[in-house]
Order: structure tokens, then C-alpha cells, then sequence
């Protein structure tokens, strides 16, 4: 994966995390309580300061209701889907 193929996969997450958590009406400060980190370490992850830990991340789908998935095209391009 390149380093522009990762940054735009980072991004990707990172605005999936904060749209879905909008939409569920969550704030920050409730979602991290849940997740049991800092509210700081949520706004990092959404604004693709952080990457989450495989473990946060794996709470976050779950608590979100979403999936990721990784997908590789023709030309062996790595693409990231989120899933409703």
C-alpha cells in the first residue's frame, strides 16, 4: 500500500468513525467513556491525527454498527469500504 493509498484509508476510517457517530447522536465524551479512553484520543482519530488500536477500532465498529472492509483491484490496489 502506498503511503498516499494509507493516508486516504486513514482518512476514509477516520471520517466513517465521526459520521456514524454524529448520526447516532453521540458525543465524543460519551463514545470514549464507552471505549474507555481519553475523549481527546476520539478526536484525534476522527480528525486522522491517530490511528486507532486494532482493539479500539474492533469497539468502535461494534458500537458504531459498521464494518471495514479492505479490497484489493486488479492492479493489486488496496481500497477501503466501509459497510452500513
Amino acid at each position: 500500500m502506498s503511503k498516499n493509498s494509507f493516508e486516504q484509508s486513514v482518512l476514509t476510517v477516520a471520517q466513517a468513525i465521526h459520521n456514524q457517530r454524529k448520526g447516532k447522536s453521540i458525543t465524543q465524551q460519551q463514545m470514549a467513556l464507552k471505549l474507555g479512553v481519553d475523549q481527546a484520543v476520539i478526536s484525534r482519530i476522527e480528525n486522522a491525527e491517530q490511528i486507532p488500536s486494532d482493539e479500539i477500532l474492533c469497539k468502535l465498529t461494534k458500537l458504531l454498527n459498521f464494518e471495514i472492509v479492505k479490497t484489493f483491484n486488479k492492479r493489486g490496489e488496496v481500497r477501503i469500504e466501509i459497510r452500513h
